[in-house]
């Protein structure tokens, strides 16, 4: 079946990004393929058949073939179902826990739950799913740096934030993730799980207040 039709940017919007590409302030980079296969689950239910199974040997036969490809496995849920937000995600990663059985490193894997927001509305009877989105990493020129032991973002990374903003501000049909690290060295009063969320809560906090959507 054909992709979804996605809103034209606007003149002004392609400019924007031109500028930034132009600049070398960011870098796409490229999308191999895309990967149209679905897996459909019954009303309520996270549980994988072998008919599933079957079918995700095809996303890890594409996966081998472009080894550089990271994929998000995003999982939904129907608008009747109850508890979509936890029905999702439990669906994203089963399957996502089934393409590691096959061979995927998980380093290749991401896993997330929307909910029934995406469902259809005109269809109750939408069933349930997982679909899969190909990583198009975008390479910022600098780097976004904090304190140490700090979620704080330095005034010198506001700026490359807020290129950053402005291409979302662009395409409002991208999303990103944002991932938090932190060097290997203990923290005094929280954990380096906790510093490194911390951070990556603190760069969507300025991406919001810079002008990005809330469901970038």
């Amino acid at each position: 079946s054909p992709a979804p039709a996605q809103p034209a940017a606007s003149p002004e919007a392609d400019a924007v990004v031109q500028d930034a590409v132009e600049s070398g302030a960011i870098r796409f980079g490229e999308l191999p393929v895309s990967i149209r296969e679905r897996v459909t689950f019954t009303n309520s239910s996270s549980d994988i058949s072998s008919v599933v199974v079957s079918q995700l040997s095809g996303v890890v036969r594409l996966l081998q073939e472009h080894g550089d490809m990271k994929v998000s496995v995003d999982g939904f849920a129907g608008l009747d179902e109850a508890n979509g937000d936890r029905l999702s995600l439990e669906r994203a990663n089963k399957v996502m826990a089934e393409l590691r059985r096959q061979g995927v490193p998980a380093h290749r894997l991401r896993a997330a739950g929307f909910g029934s927001g995406r469902a259809d509305p005109h269809s109750k009877a939408a069933p349930g799913r997982v679909q899969f989105s190909v990583v198009q990493e975008i390479t910022v020129r600098g780097t976004v740096c904090f304190g140490a032991g700090s979620s704080s973002v330095t005034r010198d990374s506001h700026r490359i934030l807020d290129q950053i903003a402005s291409v979302l501000l662009a395409r409002p049909t991208m999303r990103v993730r944002v991932e938090g690290h932190t060097c290997n060295c203990p923290m005094w009063g929280m954990t380096n799980e906790q510093l490194s969320s911390d951070r990556a809560a603190a760069v969507v906090d300025h991406l919001r207040r810079a002008g990005a959507g809330d469901t970038q």
